[in-house]
């Protein structure tokens, strides 16, 4: 990589299944939270306070 260029990282989430999860402390695992919010077409979006922009 040249370190005089300026880079931009994009990562792509995508649902496994159509539940919501939650972190349960007492036995430090995640737990079925109940169903999950509709799935919503992709988007980009670069942060104002990145340095590409």
């Amino acid at each position: 990589m040249d370190p005089t260029a300026t880079y931009l990282l994009m990562v792509d989430f995508i649902p496994l299944d159509d539940k919501r999860y939650r972190y349960a402390f007492y036995s430090s695992s995640w737990v079925v939270a109940g169903k999950a919010d509709p799935h919503c077409p992709g988007r980009f979006h670069v942060h104002p306070d990145s340095p590409q922009t």
